[in-house]
């Protein structure tokens, strides 16, 4: 199975079950309807490394203009019941990491583990540029 044929099977899942629904649903509504990327970012609640890339990278004034270019969906990969299965099958291992998506959940490009600064904007101007 493709990739992108996961991660629709994946969050089509996730969205039955209720998980993240109301929040990715909005998000590409608003993904459709501003004509932009989505920005799905799995970190975990009191992870260290989750706040260090959200205050590092996330909230870096260099990539505050990428990041606008985005609908930005946050997603607990652990949840409150465990590993969340959205996470899980897209294959990564560890927390943060981020994936560039289409409104219709096409996966563009992927991260493990918060791209650096530098990393981050050149990996969204390489989505945008699609």
């Amino acid at each position: 199975m493709t990739r992108i044929a996961l991660l629709l099977a994946v969050l089509a899942a996730g969205c039955a079950a209720g998980a993240h629904s109301s929040s990715l649903d909005a998000a590409r509504e608003t993904a459709r309807r501003e004509g932009k990327r989505l920005c799905l970012v799995f970190g975990a609640k009191g992870d260290d490394q989750c706040a260090r890339f959200e205050r590092e990278t996330l909230e870096d004034p260099a990539v505050a203009p990428a990041l606008s270019k985005f609908v930005v969906v946050r997603i607990d990969a652990f949840g409150t019941a465990g590993r969340d299965a959205t996470f899980a099958k897209l294959g990564f291992a560890g927390v943060p990491a981020v994936a560039f998506t289409t409104a219709d959940l096409e996966v563009l490009d992927s991260r493990q583990y918060g791209p650096s600064p530098d990393e981050f904007v050149r990996v969204a101007q390489g989505v945008l540029d699609r």
